[in-house]
């Protein structure tokens, strides 16, 4: 009996978190999401993007026979056109089962590109939307059936980078503090309003010290919601005054007894000091006597390697456009050109 999609059940978050792990117990190289960015999409990314109750809805989940999850295809529900597999190992999919499951991407994941403006500003193109799947390199089936389907690889990747925590040498080695003006602070000691206004500052969605409105305090407020997140590995520099200064939450899969690392930011006028290093490696501490054996991280940034983080593998990311159509007015390329 073929897969077939599940149309309608209570409680998917869960069952596919458990899924996620599962399917990483089976075999790690499926490289499917790790539980930090299922809680994190969930609990604070739609939040930022207001798309928490209308996100289920797009979640597409295929079923064996006896009702176990072997596919599921999914958002972030950022709205941003974004598509992403996550397959059980060793399941096996004729190629028209993969078109349901790309058809439901393009059906709920497609999403309009801003409108592109010409000589003159009247090359307009209305309605134009786009795609960009996730793909494992080795996934040749898949990559076929896109190929066929319009689909173009691009040319820039998704890595996921890792370190193992059973060789680290939690001692000395070790950075601390650059200085006494700093502290660590776990989530119990920090509010969502200073760590939202720390976020927004650190990825440039607020400026001037100052929160332009209370997004990211709902979208953190939000995240102590996760059934994943823990207080313990929710991690802030502090400054002398109370403000957060860098931050790091770190999820720890106790089942594989491996973690991932999300997010990472230091305020503007605190970066090159050091920060980061310290936190990262006071989470590695940290998770280290939980347990874990390795942290993840969904970066490709030269700051990991110079932590001691190495590549553990690469998405591809295949490309479909639909094109619009002309805005009302528009002349031919030969009379934009000559101002017509």
């Amino acid at each position: 009996m073929k897969p077939k999609k599940r149309i309608d059940a209570p409680g998917d978050f869960l069952q596919i978190r458990d899924f996620l792990m599962k399917t990483y117990a089976m075999n790690p190289r499926a490289n499917n999401w790790l539980i930090d960015r299922w809680n994190f999409c969930r609990y604070v990314s739609q939040t930022f993007h207001k798309t928490t109750d209308i996100w289920p809805e797009t979640l597409g989940i295929w079923v064996d026979e006896q009702g176990d999850i072997c596919a599921v295809v999914n958002s972030e529900g950022e709205n941003q056109g974004e598509g992403f597999f996550q397959f059980r190992p060793g399941s096996r999919f004729d190629d028209a089962t993969m078109h349901e499951l790309i058809d439901h991407a393009e059906w709920f994941f497609r999403c309009k590109i801003p409108g592109k403006q010409g000589r003159n500003q009247r090359e307009t193109e209305i309605g134009a939307e786009l795609i960009n799947l996730r793909v494992n390199p080795f996934d040749a089936q898949l990559k076929r059936l896109l190929r066929a389907r319009g689909f173009v690889r691009q040319n820039w990747n998704e890595s996921t980078l890792s370190i193992s925590l059973d060789s680290l040498p939690f001692t000395s080695d070790i950075p601390e503090l650059p200085s006494s003006e700093f502290s660590i602070a776990d989530g119990t000691r920090f509010s969502d309003s200073i760590r939202g206004l720390a976020h927004g500052l650190a990825f440039g969605y607020y400026s001037n010290n100052h929160a332009s409105d209370n997004t990211a305090e709902s979208a953190f407020r939000s995240m102590r919601s996760a059934p994943d997140y823990q207080d313990y590995l929710d991690l802030s520099i502090l400054d002398t005054t109370g403000a957060v200064a860098c931050f790091a939450t770190f999820w720890y899969d106790r089942v594989n007894r491996i973690a991932v690392l999300e997010p990472l930011g230091t305020i503007p006028e605190y970066r090159r000091r050091g920060l980061a290093k310290a936190l990262v490696y006071e989470g590695m501490r940290r998770l280290s006597r939980l347990g874990s054996t390795k942290l993840f991280v969904g970066s490709d940034q030269q700051f990991y390697y110079s932590v001691g983080f190495k590549m553990e593998y690469k998405k591809e990311i295949w490309q479909k456009t639909w094109p619009g159509q002309a805005a009302a007015g528009t002349g031919s390329s030969e009379e934009l050109a000559n101002g017509i």
